[in-house]
């Protein structure tokens, strides 16, 4: 239920149901009701045709014809586009986090690199996309590029998807506890070019387990 004292009605609808298509609760192919969801929500019609607009506009949804709000499905060329540009804006945001950022902002990204550690090896993948999520937070805000950030901002709900489709990986999850300790050690030795590497090839590496799945299952659906 959508609490009323905070923010707006909207937002929060539109975040709750974000939420819901990042977790899967809402998988693809499912057709949203306006009225189911009123009942959910405990909002207006209006307040759910704007965050339904809003989640279309995020390309998380799509309207069909004589249908209506249905949870977009992501494709692997659409993913292979979104690795590319993350692989891009990624690795400048690293090369410039190592030239620009503050010593406090090192020392903030080792700290939560180990948080990540943690919890990738208890299990809770949830926390590490939520930590993930920092760790990125902390890398674009020392690159000290406004536009950059922007960029990737605009990607961010549907690399959430992809990142929990290539936790679901144990094998990954291992990996990605290699890749994450060299983008901190370039960050530590101030190393632009390690850095950028560092994260394209974190990139890359992620790109590796979740495409194939996503060629496989469409292939099937052939």
């Amino acid at each position: 239920m959508v609490r009323r004292d905070a923010s707006t009605l909207r937002k929060q609808a539109t975040d709750i149901l974000r939420q819901a298509i990042i977790d899967q609760r809402f998988p693809p192919g499912k057709h949203l009701v306006e009225r189911e969801l009123c009942e959910l929500l405990g909002v207006s019609r209006t307040s759910v045709r704007e965050a339904l607009r809003h989640l279309e506009s995020e390309h998380l949804i799509r309207m069909v014809p004589h249908k209506g709000p249905v949870v977009a499905s992501l494709t692997a060329t659409e993913a292979r586009n979104i690795y590319e540009v993350r692989a891009a804006l990624e690795g400048l945001a690293g090369q410039l986090f190592a030239t620009h950022a503050t010593d406090a902002q090192v020392d903030e990204l080792v700290r939560i690199s180990k948080e990540i550690t943690k919890r990738v090896k208890s299990g809770d993948f949830d926390a590490v996309l939520e930590i993930k999520s920092r760790f990125y937070d902390v890398i674009f805000a020392g690159a000290q590029n406004d536009m950059l950030a922007h960029m990737i901002h605009s990607l961010n709900t549907r690399v959430w998807i992809l990142r929990r489709m290539s936790l679901m990986s144990s094998e990954r999850s291992k990996k990605m506890i290699a890749e994450v300790q060299s983008i901190i050690k370039a960050a530590q030795a101030r190393d632009p070019v390690g850095m950028k590497e560092a994260c394209i090839w974190h990139v890359k590496s992620a790109s590796e387990v979740v495409l194939p799945k996503l060629d496989e299952m469409e292939n099937a659906g052939t």
